[in-house]
C-alpha cells in the first residue's frame, strides 16, 4: 500500500484559481444536501465570503491535500460567547467518501484543530440524514447529544446530531484511535501552511 502526504494550507495562503474552486466544491449537490444552507453560493457571495473570512481572527478555512491534489475543506469558526470552536467541513469530491476520506478529512481537522490552531473545546451540528458524516463521528469519542430545535429545509423538518469534544479527550485517546487506521493511508508527519 503506497502512504500519502498530508497537506492544510489556510486561505490566506491559497491562489487564487484555488479560492474560486472552494465555491464549485461547495456548489456540488452532494455537499449542498448536507448543509444547513443548500442554496448555489453566487461568485459574488462568496467573494465577500472570502474578505469576511480573511478579516476575521476568528475564522480560518483550510484545504486540505494528499500528494499535492485537494480532496477536503475544513472551517473552524471560533465562538468567543461559548469558548468552543464550531467546525464544518466537506470533501470535494464525491468519489472520495467511499474512498475513506471523510475519516482522514475529520482526523487531520481534528488535529490541527487542537495541536495547531491551540482550541480546547469543539462543537459541531450534522443533520440526522447525514449517514456519512454521523458515522465518522462515531469514530470520534466526545460526547453526542440531539438539538433542541430541528431544522427546516425543503419544507421538511429534521433533527441535528450535535458532537462535542476537548484537546484532552483527542489527544488522551481519540487521536490515537482514529489514527491507526488513518496512519495506515497517510504518512504521520504533515505539513500546515499559515
Amino acid at each position: 500500500m503506497i502512504k500519502k502526504k498530508f497537506k492544510a494550507i489556510e486561505l490566506n495562503r491559497l491562489d487564487e484559481a484555488t479560492i474560486q474552486n472552494i465555491r464549485s466544491w461547495r456548489n456540488q449537490e452532494f455537499v449542498r444536501r448536507n448543509m444547513f444552507c443548500q442554496d448555489i453560493i453566487a461568485e459574488e457571495e462568496h467573494n465577500q465570503w472570502v474578505q469576511r473570512v480573511k478579516a476575521d481572527d476568528n475564522k480560518n478555512v483550510f484545504v486540505f491535500y494528499l500528494d499535492d491534489v485537494p480532496f477536503g475543506v475544513h472551517v473552524y469558526t471560533y465562538d468567543t460567547e461559548n469558548q468552543w470552536v464550531e467546525i464544518g467541513s466537506y470533501l470535494v469530491a464525491e468519489e472520495y467518501q467511499a474512498m475513506g476520506y471523510g475519516v482522514i478529512l475529520s482526523y487531520f481537522g481534528q488535529d490541527i484543530m487542537y495541536n495547531v490552531l491551540g482550541y480546547d473545546t469543539m462543537y459541531g451540528e450534522i443533520l440526522e440524514y447525514n449517514k456519512n458524516a454521523s458515522s465518522v463521528s462515531r469514530f470520534l469519542g466526545g460526547e453526542k447529544e440531539l438539538r433542541k430545535e430541528p431544522v427546516h429545509l425543503n419544507g421538511k423538518t429534521y433533527n441535528v446530531n450535535i458532537v462535542r469534544g476537548t484537546r484532552q479527550e483527542w489527544n488522551s485517546f481519540e487521536k490515537e484511535k482514529l489514527g491507526k487506521l488513518v496512519m495506515k493511508f497517510v504518512y504521520e508527519e504533515y505539513e500546515v501552511i499559515k
